[in-house]
């Protein structure tokens, strides 16, 4: 698929690539769909595990790993998009037929921002009322920078812009104290 696209990849070729019987493949896999959504599902948990590293990690404060953590996925889908071939008609595939799918991606990625800024509060570092509210505002805020695969992405839009981004928010959460 990463090679000729979703809709022009058969099980035969897939098979082939990962040098297994067509029949064995379908033990696995009842369709074409379902490999699809476990490719993105390896993705998602590459994802995850970058977030728990950074999520447990003591030495960066909740400022250093909310940019982090919006610079690895800004990173990560870019490559993605650009690198990988048909990487854009992969994501569009499973925007498509796994709504549901994508939109738990978005909800996973919105609560680990939350998770974030709720470490910031207990550390005295933010001074946010709503910290799931605050996650989801930064979420829509950031959108422009992880367009859908079909829309061509600004040339202006780069990570120093998504950086002023987040620290802008991060700026205005400040604690007085601080």
């Amino acid at each position: 698929m990463m090679h000729y696209g979703v809709s022009k990849t058969t099980m035969s070729e897939i098979a082939e690539d990962a040098q297994m019987a067509v029949g064995t493949i379908y033990l696995y896999f009842k369709n074409k769909d379902e490999i699809v959504l476990a490719i993105a599902q390896e993705c998602r948990e590459e994802q995850d595990a970058f977030l728990q590293t950074t999520l447990q990690n003591k030495s960066l404060t909740a400022s250093q790993k909310l940019e982090n953590f919006f610079l690895n996925k800004f990173r990560y889908i870019n490559a993605f998009r650009t690198e990988t071939p048909h990487g854009k008609e992969i994501i569009a595939y499973l925007v498509q037929n796994f709504p549901e799918s994508v939109d738990n991606w978005e909800k996973r990625f919105e609560n680990a921002i939350g998770t974030i800024l709720k470490q910031g509060i207990e550390q005295k570092t933010f001074c946010i009322v709503d910290h799931e509210e605050a996650a989801y505002l930064l979420r829509i805020a950031t959108a422009g920078f992880f367009p859908l695969p079909y829309i061509q992405m600004p040339k202006y839009m780069e990570e120093a812009d998504l950086l002023k981004l987040v620290r802008w928010f991060i700026n205005s959460w400040k604690s007085p104290q601080r």
